[in-house]
């Protein structure tokens, strides 16, 4: 992975525009770890509570909030220094990459939490629109220079890994009750 990693690199240190600088720092920071981030998140969390349920609301809140202290353990686990010519100032180590793991828990939340509310026509719509987020968030990860494609990948699998496990304990709860 090495190699994949330093090649992509070296191809967007090469490949940057100002335009798309622009649109990938946009992207990246929705998922910033702040105020605006953590506002997003209880107004979605409120918004599924009136569509849902507290049941739901609960499992979002506590799926990107348990995602994030993994996410913190690992970095601080593996303490992988990041790519050296990153376009913006990223907290804490490269491994994995935050923005990864708590994009893709926050967007198969939102495609479970709210896939059969939709028809099966605006339910295709919705759930590519969020796995497009997610691959452009990747993507500005390693565009921006902050993490390597082996810190992306890998928050991505680590996010859809604890998605699963957060919504099959779900489903079993709610089974049991």
């Amino acid at each position: 992975m090495n190699s994949i990693d330093f090649w992509t690199q070296n191809y967007f240190a090469h490949s940057r525009t100002s335009g798309l600088t622009d649109f990938f720092f946009a992207i990246t920071a929705i998922f910033d770890f702040s105020v605006y981030f953590i506002l997003i998140v209880v107004g979605l969390a409120f918004l599924i509570y009136k569509v849902r349920g507290d049941r739901y609301s609960v499992l979002f809140i506590f799926s990107i909030v348990s995602s994030g202290l993994v996410v913190f353990l690992l970095k601080t686990i593996f303490s992988k220094a990041r790519p050296v010519e990153g376009l913006i100032q990223a907290f804490g180590s490269s491994f994995p990459s935050y923005h990864a793991t708590i994009a893709t828990v926050f967007l198969i939340l939102l495609m479970y939490v709210f896939g059969d509310t939709f028809s099966k026509f605006f339910r295709i719509i919705f759930n590519t629109i969020c796995i497009l987020v997610l691959f452009l968030v990747a993507v500005s990860r390693v565009y921006l220079g902050v993490h390597w494609v082996s810190d992306v990948v890998f928050g991505i699998i680590l996010g859809a890994t604890l998605s699963y496990i957060f919504i099959s304990v779900f489903q079993l709860r709610n089974r049991a009750l």
